[in-house]
């Protein structure tokens, strides 16, 4: 056989030679073959042969799987069932050969189980031929350690719902017994020796992961015993897979809760408890006595040991709180595991702690007082020694300065870390693990009460301070953590709280001075201002503290950050400070020591304060903090343009100035109003100047673009002139620089200010939706005729085009008969076709939410419409001349009248125009389906599925629906003297949908793997699913129709 001889010259070639080059043109040329139908026969000559190593029988063995998996349905019964009898016979010749061996030949049957349905009983053939001898039982257990993994995960094989729920229940449901009395059997069999019980431990596991085991089936059984002993085994991978056995076990023992169970399953659940409880607790003291974790700190070892308990902790949580003294023990383990060094290990367990604290408060009120007096002084303690042991994982090394980073190097890791330098990655990830175990800390906050969780970290700084008085060489880290502790509990902490947070506050300032120390103060002091606010005694002392803080480098952001928030909580109290706050800020802003997200920081702090200054004192205020900053401003757009102009500087200004505005109240007074607008009325053409000097400059453009929404957002309501002019410089600005931050300000007007209000005529609100009508329009016009000339790709530069469909979205939103009247917006929905095939996440995430905002309104309005007309005692006919100059409303056919048009309720706004919608639908509506089918099959974002999917069902809803509007506006409608009542009825369908996923499918391309009988069955089923309206079964039916077909052209693809 000619192929056979060329397969094993390429295998001994990829496997013996030692060119690169050679090796690797043969390892394509076995791929390609893998792909021809010779390979079948090859494959099975190679594996009948004793002659061919393992490595041609290993690759035989990987070609039938690959063949079975994207090929079998090429087999007739015959051939399959051939084939079948020929991979067991194989594998049992083959039962004392490598165990690699054996699993590919288990996979590839396993496969053919889950696809051949003439294959009666798979599980009891394979018992009834593997158990004569210990080497076939090895192959026997081998087969169904697989098979649930092959049935549940392998998403190659493709196979009907309705099959593969038969086909499982055959394979696995019905067949749990019998497995499990055959592994039991392995074990009691003395001539099974080790190898073979850890393969029954393998399989026990896969059986317990498929979830088919039942608790009862396994009570009376040894597997569990000996999952536990399999622990004490030194074999690294016979240990986890004992812990995936035991958790397995754990997960299907989980508390039933409040269910309405039998007697007879509650009283399995609890004798099953009741042995696990006794199994864990022997378990607890193995892993206290285990010297790899509390000698060695054994990474992996201990994974497993919290994975076992976090199991079981989250399985049991509400009776853990019911009946505490019950899992005393386990909650001790919990406790143990959280002291293990390695921060690697811990967020495993959060999520117990979390569900456990939130248990206690959701179950504690309904318990009589003794119970919750027991659960309360019994959990108080639980969660003590928790926050204890959280603190101390909050400790930097103490090997580390607190800002060495090292530039390059090997990635260090920063559990256990005895290197006195990290990367910034270390720095980051340790960063990222104090603000998630902080969560656990506010866990405690809620269990014990602020005063006892606060008293924690208080204790031990004045532990600490006692230590220094007679020793000056305290390490800062020791002091750190529980200032950080403390930041981290103080969401849950109350602002008038009296006691242990005045103890904190006057303990701050004596504690002893480190950067990092100072740093955690002040971020505390930050975190506390809503506190300060209820004890303004303490403003003073803290103003000055963090001002001080600006002058020590490491500090500065912590400064700002805490300044601000200071200004903001208590900006009543801080007026009588704003003259000294101005000095500092202008000071620092030009010292060349802040950069400049701590100068927006100080910018913002200073607009909270202008807030809580005086009427009397506000024009002095407004020309202290702003005026300068206009100036500057003005004095950069007024350079000789041939001389150095800091485009930075220029858009730094702007940054700050849109940070003023956007803190500042304009309303609080009229006062307060007449000054902001008289400060909004010197900047603007000074803005306007800027964008035209710089537009093209990026980064002026994006902080011009923040000005220019926050003026027009906040201070165009008593200035037409404004928002009229600013709508103007959007539109040039963008056309001048293609920038996307100019559609986001467009975008932001809309989103404030467009309606479809048009009564009063006249009215302030009528003029502001007209102009954001203009501006959408403007907008998307050029963007389209950018596209058009090519000056912009939905690829190379996508960020405009997914402004545009999102601005769309909005007007969509705020505006939508406006928009829908718009022939721009049909030119962008002619576009989106296109659009929606970019490669960019966020381009395919615009345009579906900007085709959602126009499809799902028409889908409710329809509703209302069918109800309104049901609803009447008016019949009605369809007119065929609706909206020519033929039309009579008046037109009385017999006893009915024309089809009234749809009104809302509201006059004062547009009408929802239902006609022109199922005009754009009829349409568009073939594109828009035909593109999101073909997206669900291939190229949209796997996370944008379920939205496109709506998208869909929501046009065939409306198009199946809408029949009676359709024939109203379709240019071939013929008039119909029907009663309209009666295509209303649920059984009158229109089967347009139905047509164009037809045709959709009948145009897909020859490569496409589809064949007629998909083509078939996913038509039928659409047509079942829209001839009853069960949308949410239509739904359900793509969501499958795309799971499929994309798998299937990721492999034709490969």
């Amino acid at each position: 056989m000619e192929s056979l001889s060329e397969v094993i010259q390429a295998l001994q070639v990829l496997y013996q030679n030692t060119n690169a080059d050679s090796k690797k043109q043969a390892n394509q040329w076995l791929e390609d073959f893998q792909k021809r139908v010779e390979a079948w026969i090859v494959a099975d000559s190679i594996l009948q042969k004793d002659e061919f190593g393992i490595e041609a029988k290993l690759f035989a063995a990987q070609t039938l799987r690959y063949k079975v998996i994207n090929d079998f349905k090429d087999l007739d019964a015959n051939s399959s069932l051939s084939l079948k009898n020929s991979l067991i016979q194989r594998l049992f010749d083959a039962r004392t050969s490598a165990q690699v061996l054996h699993t590919q030949l288990c996979l590839t049957l396993s496969d053919i189980a889950l696809q051949l349905p003439e294959w009666e009983d798979p599980v009891g053939e394979m018992i009834s031929s593997f158990s004569v001898d210990p080497n076939a039982i090895k192959v026997l257990l081998e087969f169904l350690t697989v098979l649930p993994e092959e049935v549940l995960y392998n998403d190659r094989i493709v196979v009907e719902r309705s099959v593969y729920t038969k086909t499982s229940n055959n394979l696995l449901t019905i067949k749990a017994d019998q497995v499990v009395q055959l592994l039991v059997n392995c074990l009691q069999d003395p001539q099974c020796d080790s190898d073979i019980h850890i393969k029954v431990l393998n399989c026990f596991s896969s059986w317990l992961k498929s979830g088919e085991l039942t608790i009862n089936a396994l009570q009376s059984t040894p597997l569990l015993d000996f999952a536990f002993l399999a622990l004490e085994y030194d074999d690294d991978s016979v240990f986890e897979t004992a812990v995936d056995a035991i958790c397995g076990y754990i997960f299907e023992c989980k508390d039933p809760g409040d269910s309405d169970g039998s007697s007879e399953q509650n009283e399995i659940f609890l004798k099953s408890l009741q042995a696990i409880l006794i199994k864990l607790s022997h378990l607890s003291q193995i892993m206290k006595a285990d010297k790899s974790i509390t000698e060695d700190a054994d990474i992996d070892r201990m994974r497993g040991y919290c994975r076992v308990f976090t199991e079981a902790g989250d399985a049991w949580v509400k009776k853990m709180v019911l009946s505490p003294l019950d899992f005393q023990n386990l909650l001790d383990s919990m406790l143990f595991v959280m002291r293990f060094p390695c921060l690697d290990i811990l967020p495993m367990t959060f999520n117990f702690w979390n569900d456990l604290s939130n248990t206690i408060l959701d179950v504690i009120h309904n318990l009589s007082p003794e119970q919750r007096s027991l659960i309360s002084e019994f959990y108080s303690s639980v969660f003590n020694n928790l926050i204890e042991i959280v603190i101390v994982h909050l400790r930097y090394p103490l090997e580390y300065d607190g800002f060495t980073i090292q530039e390059e190097g090997p990635t260090s890791q920063i559990i256990n870390s005895n290197s006195s330098i990290w990367t910034a990655k270390d720095r980051d990830d340790f960063s990222d693990f104090r603000h998630t175990i902080g969560d656990v800390l506010k866990d405690s906050v809620n269990v014990i009460g602020q005063e006892l969780a606060l008293q924690k970290p208080f204790n031990l700084l004045m532990e600490t301070l006692n230590n220094a008085s007679q020793s000056n060489d305290v390490p800062w880290q020791i002091i750190e953590a529980p200032l950080f502790a403390l930041r981290a509990m103080g969401s849950e902490i109350d602002p008038n709280e009296n006691g242990i947070m005045i103890q904190i506050m006057d303990l701050i300032p004596k504690l002893p001075f480190h950067p990092k120390i100072r740093y955690a103060c002040t971020l505390v002091i930050g975190r506390y201002t809503e506190w300060t606010f209820s004890h303004p005694q303490y403003i003073e002392f803290q103003l000055e503290y963090i001002i001080k803080g600006f002058e020590i480098k490491e500090v500065i952001a912590a400064s700002a950050q805490a300044l601000k928030y200071l200004c903001k909580d208590c900006s009543t109290y801080l007026t009588g400070y704003w003259k000294q706050l101005e000095s500092f800020y202008s000071t620092f802003t030009v010292s060349g020591k802040l950069v400049e997200a701590d100068i927006l920081d100080l910018t913002e702090a200073l607009a909270h304060v202008i807030n809580g200054i005086s009427i009397e004192e506000l024009p002095l205020a407004f020309e202290a903090f702003c005026l300068p900053l206009i100036k500057a401003l003005e004095n950069h757009l007024n350079t000789v343009p041939n001389e150095q102009v800091s485009t930075i500087e220029v858009s730094q200004i702007l940054s700050r100035l849109s940070t003023l505005l956007k803190h500042m109240e304009k309303n609080k007074s009229a006062v307060n109003h007449a000054i902001v607008l008289n400060l909004i009325n010197i900047l603007w053409p000074l803005l306007i100047k800027s964008i035209d000097m710089y537009a093209h400059n990026f980064e002026i453009s994006e902080s011009a673009g923040r000005l220019l929404k926050t003026i027009m957002t906040q201070y165009s309501v008593d200035n037409s002139n404004i928002y009229s002019e600013g709508i103007q410089i959007i539109a040039s600005a963008y056309q001048r620089t293609c920038y996307g931050v100019y559609i986001w300000v467009g975008k932001k007007f809309v989103e404030k200010f467009g309606s479809d209000v048009y009564l009063p005529a006249n009215s302030v609100e009528v003029a502001r939706s007209e102009a954001c009508s203009m501006l959408v329009d403007r907008l998307t016009e050029i963007t389209i005729n950018l596209v058009s000339e090519g000056v912009l790709n939905y690829d190379s530069n996508p960020e405009p085009i997914e402004e545009m469909y999102l601005l769309l979205a909005v007007a969509l939103q705020s505006q939508t008969v406006r928009t829908i009247k718009s022939n721009v917006f049909l030119q962008a929905l002619e576009f989106s076709i296109s659009a929606m095939m970019s490669i960019h996440y966020y381009v395919q995430e615009s345009v579906l939410e900007m085709w959602a905002s126009f499809i799902s309104p028409s889908v409710r309005h329809l509703k209302r419409y069918r109800d309104a007309l049901e609803a009447s005692e008016v019949k009605f006919y369809i007119p065929v001349n609706y909206g020519s100059s033929d039309y009579n409303e008046n037109l009385i056919i017999g006893d009915k009248a024309p089809l009234p048009p749809y009104k809302i309720d509201d006059g004062n706004f547009l009408n929802y125009d239902i006609r022109r919608v199922s005009l754009v639908i009829s349409n568009c509506g073939f594109q828009i389906s035909k593109t999101l089918l073909l997206g669900l099959m291939t190229f949209t974002n796997q996370d944008l599925l379920p939205l496109s999917i709506s998208i869909f069902t929501n046009i065939t809803q409306f198009i199946s629906e809408g029949t009676f509007i359709m024939k109203t506006v379709l240019p071939n409608a013929q008039q119909s003297q029907q009663n309209i009542l009666e295509s209303l009825e649920m059984n009158q369908v229109d089967l347009t949908a139905l047509e164009w996923a037809n045709n959709f499918l009948n145009q897909l391309p020859p490569h496409v793997v589809m064949s007629q009988t998909e083509k078939d069955s996913f038509l039928n089923d659409f047509k079942l699913h829209l001839s009853t309206r069960h949308w949410q079964r239509l739904r359900h039916l793509l969501s499958d129709f795309s799971h499929i077909f994309r798998k299937k052209n990721l492999k034709t693809s490969r």
